[in-house]
C-alpha cells in the first residue's frame, strides 16, 4: 500500500512537476484524508492508514515546497463512502448500502484545478464541501441509490471532526 499510495503519488509529482512549473496554472492533487492522529484509523487498517497520510504528508509539503513556483498541491478526499469497485471488496456491508458515485469526487476535482494555483493550495478538501461552498444545492445526483436521504448516506470514516462539522453547518445553510 505504501508503494502505491505514498510512494506513487511521489513518483507522479516527481515527474509531473517540471511541466506543470512552466505552465500558468499547475496543480497537484492528491486523493488522501487530513492527516490525523485517531487510534480509531489505525487499528484495523494500519498499512492503508499510514499509506494515505503518508499521501497527505507529501500533498502538504508539496504545496510549501513548489509556492515559489506556484504550482498548487492539494488533497481531497469524500465526505462519503464511494461506489466502487474497492468498496466492493471491503466486505463491510454498511458502507456499500448507501454510497455515492465518484462524479462528486470528478466534480470538486475539476473546481480545486480550475481555481488560481498561486492562491489556493495546502488544503485537505472534502468533496461535499468544496462544492457547497462553490455554490452547489443538488446532492441527489450524487447517489448511487437514488432517493437516499442526505443523512443516510454512508459516512467515510476518515473524515476530520472539523471537516465533519463544517459540512453539518453548510447543510444546516442550504
Amino acid at each position: 500500500m505504501v508503494g502505491v499510495n505514498t510512494r506513487g503519488a511521489f513518483l507522479v509529482a516527481k515527474y509531473a512537476l517540471p511541466h506543470l512549473q512552466r505552465s500558468n496554472n499547475g496543480h497537484v492533487l492528491t486523493l488522501c484524508p487530513k492527516p490525523q492522529l485517531d487510534e480509531r484509523w489505525f487499528g484495523a487498517n494500519l498499512a492503508y492508514t499510514a499509506s494515505k497520510f503518508g499521501a497527505g504528508l507529501l500533498a502538504f509539503g508539496l504545496a510549501v515546497e513548489q509556492r515559489p513556483h506556484r504550482v498548487a498541491s492539494n488533497a481531497l478526499w469524500p465526505f462519503t463512502t464511494i461506489d466502487t469497485d474497492g468498496l466492493a471488496e471491503c466486505g463491510r456491508a454498511e458502507l456499500q448500502a448507501r454510497p455515492r458515485t465518484a462524479a462528486i469526487l470528478a466534480d470538486a476535482a475539476l473546481w480545486i484545478i480550475t481555481q488560481n494555483s498561486s492562491h489556493f493550495s495546502g488544503h485537505f478538501c472534502i468533496d461535499e464541501i468544496v462544492l457547497r461552498e462553490a455554490g452547489v444545492t443538488d446532492f441527489e445526483r450524487y447517489s448511487a441509490v437514488p432517493g437516499t436521504p442526505q443523512s443516510a448516506l454512508s459516512r467515510d470514516h476518515m473524515v476530520a471532526p472539523e471537516q465533519l462539522a463544517r459540512v453539518e453547518e453548510l447543510r444546516r445553510r442550504q
